[in-house]
């Protein structure tokens, strides 16, 4: 589990299998909850509350684009726009996607791995 911060807000990326099913937060018990064959797992949170954004092998443009930042050039007529690059500053990704993939291997994750993504709640 990685705590990760953008200007977009706090997020927790949680290592699960690609298998898993039944994939399901719980905030009230601060732990996230799956089913792999049958077997349940469980996951302990930090405190707090916890809202489920999706996974990263299910993510879609929109909900990258509510993780990842934003970037423009400075020029009066921005030349280059799209997502940052969080391995490579300052250069831009083109999709929101690029971006969050760039994001997971800056923390030191592994972009081949299928991570759970919530964002805290206020």
């Amino acid at each position: 589990m990685k705590e990760i911060a953008t200007n977009k807000g706090t997020f927790l990326f949680i290592e699960v299998p690609d298998d898993a099913e039944n994939l399901r937060c719980h905030t009230n018990f601060n732990q996230v909850s799956y089913l792999i064959d049958f077997k349940a797992f469980e996951v302990k949170l930090p405190k707090g509350k916890w809202a489920r954004i999706s996974t990263t092998k299910d993510i879609t443009e929109e909900q990258a684009e509510s993780i990842v930042e934003e970037y423009c050039d400075d020029e009066p007529i921005p030349s280059m726009m799209g997502f940052r690059n969080y391995e490579i500053y300052p250069a831009f990704s083109l999709t929101a996607k690029e971006s969050l993939q760039s994001l997971i291997q800056a923390n030191g994750l592994h972009v081949n791995k299928n991570y759970l993504i919530l964002k805290q709640q206020s």
